[in-house]
């Protein structure tokens, strides 16, 4: 899709809440209007409840800094504990990005959670 495209469908998709709710638009992130695209285009399953997470940016983008500095960290102590080691294999590599992005992803999201 084009972007005027997108900006068009955004646009209706903002008008369509204000008619069928009443309610002007104000932002992306109301809590209103996020539970009325909800209820409008449900994305989980009824039974579930339905949690929103709402953090200030300056504090999202502390919460991944720390996870990402803790998990190079964490890298960095596993490579020293392989001093004697001169070479990866290139399995051995992906191995220690993904436990790097699987504990940056872990760290992060205990991060965000204390935060509400």
């Amino acid at each position: 899709m084009n972007k005027n495209c997108t900006q068009k469908q955004i646009k209706k998709l903002c008008q369509t809440y204000s008619k069928e709710t009443g309610t002007e638009f104000t932002n992306y992130y109301d809590t209103k209007f996020l539970e009325w695209l909800e209820k409008s285009n449900p994305t989980q399953e009824e039974n579930k409840p339905i949690f929103y997470t709402f953090i200030e940016s300056n504090k999202f983008a502390q919460a991944i800094m720390d996870a990402y500095m803790a998990s190079m960290n964490q890298v960095s102590q596993k490579l020293d504990n392989q001093v004697s080691k001169k070479a990866y294999t290139k399995q051995e590599v992906i191995d220690i990005v993904f436990q790097a992005f699987d504990s940056a992803k872990t760290i992060g999201e205990g991060q965000i959670r204390n935060l509400k």
